[in-house]
């Protein structure tokens, strides 16, 4: 290696091409002759490659089981050859992905140990297609999976999905950018297409699915409003009302959302944001009522309906309270037209018994748009001398 010097660009670009060079067999370093300090001349009969194809002796490279140049000197001049110093992102990835347990191990090792130099410009997205993420299935059967299909928090087992293997190193979870949860996009499928077939199973569901409420769009949970998937209710139609109060070993059938009731005890779960409440209150009001809870729950059901814009009304009744008048409100429901909107405070002040909206904006403008008219277009005033 002492003339390179004094190689012209065709010869060094000729010596890159040659395949003259070998590499060490499996399991074993580089052959030297300590005596004379100089590499060992290969016999003729053995393999050879261009110099591109070989790596650089290394331990780390040696337990990725690639192939090691059979050359202990020069090296500095066989990188201007081609010699690897380390293999490209793919490489490693596929190395990772292999059939071999220990090669697999060794590999993720020096992937995440690169990350930080060699690898800085890994992420997942462009990688997805790659299997190499020690990962369990809900049955705690052990694989490897797609970077996108493995999620770091185990919770999500319960709904089917991959999660990280649990021997996996944490600080490795964190540097190989898995994501903690699947996507909305992934799990409307499952919801669909898996739903639990027993209440205990049911209730984990949608307590996880509650921390993920501001995840779903709009057009999601009317989707899946509609949609035979996760509402388990008894068999018997008669007792076919409400799904949270089911026994966890009773048997149970699959319906919709919009085909059943919700109890007060998950009234603020996730459960309610999949309830369509229109038709339950068109067809029986006053079950769906006593379901809610009463009053304060039911208008929070009308609140959440009046923001998408979609009665329970007020009976105000005056009565003394030692030499104090104040209002007492009583719960009725009654039709739509026969409620009124307060729009004016000294007039609805003047009555002793009156039926009114709930004093909010947004249910008094979901209360006229279904047909409610103000206190002030049917009170007529006459003045009289």
């Amino acid at each position: 290696m002492a003339v390179e010097d004094s190689l012209t660009e065709y010869e060094l670009c000729h010596l890159q091409e040659t395949v003259a060079f070998t590499k060490e067999e499996p399991g074993h370093g580089p052959k030297v002759n300590r005596e004379a300090d100089q590499a060992v001349v290969p016999p003729p009969n053995k393999e050879r490659c261009c110099a591109r194809e070989l790596y650089e002796p290394s331990n780390a490279l040696r337990e990725l089981g690639l192939p090691i140049i059979d050359w202990g000197q020069g090296q500095k001049f066989m990188f201007k050859l081609g010699l690897k110093k380390h293999p490209d992102l793919k490489e490693v990835l596929n190395l990772a992905a292999g059939p071999d347990p220990k090669i697999r191990q060794a590999s993720l090792k020096y992937l995440i140990e690169g990350l930080t130099m060699k690898y800085s410009h890994f992420d997942p997205t462009f990688w997805e297609t790659i299997l190499f993420v020690p990962a369990q299935r809900p049955d705690g059967t052990n694989f490897l999976s797609k970077p996108l299909e493995v999620f770091t928090e185990r919770e999500y087992a319960t709904i089917v999905f991959a999660t990280v293997n649990p021997q996996l190193v944490a600080d490795w979870v964190t540097k190989l950018k898995l994501k903690p949860s699947p996507p909305i996009n992934k799990i409307l499928p499952v919801l669909k297409n898996a739903a639990p077939r027993d209440m205990t199973t049911a209730r984990k569901w949608f307590e996880m699915l509650a921390t993920r409420l501001s995840d779903f769009m709009t057009s999601d949970l009317q989707y899946l409003s509609k949609t035979d998937f996760i509402i388990p209710v008894p068999q018997n139609s008669a007792t076919r009302t409400c799904a949270a109060s089911v026994p966890a070993d009773q048997k149970v059938v699959l319906c919709s959302p919009n085909q059943c009731y919700v109890s007060e005890d998950v009234a603020n779960t996730f459960h309610l944001q999949l309830f369509t409440t229109g038709p339950m209150l068109v067809a029986n009001t006053r079950t769906f009522f006593n379901l809610a809870g009463g009053y304060e729950t039911f208008l929070t059901e009308l609140r959440r309906i009046g923001v998408k814009f979609h009665g329970v009304k007020k009976k105000a009744k005056t009565i003394k309270d030692d030499e104090e008048e104040e209002k007492k409100t009583e719960i009725e429901l009654i039709i739509l037209s026969q409620i009124a909107i307060v729009d004016h405070s000294t007039t609805y002040l003047m009555f002793d018994h009156v039926w009114t909206a709930p004093q909010e904006d947004i249910l008094k403008e979901l209360y006229a748009a279904l047909g409610s008219p103000t206190l002030s277009s049917i009170v007529h005033e006459e003045y009289k001398l």
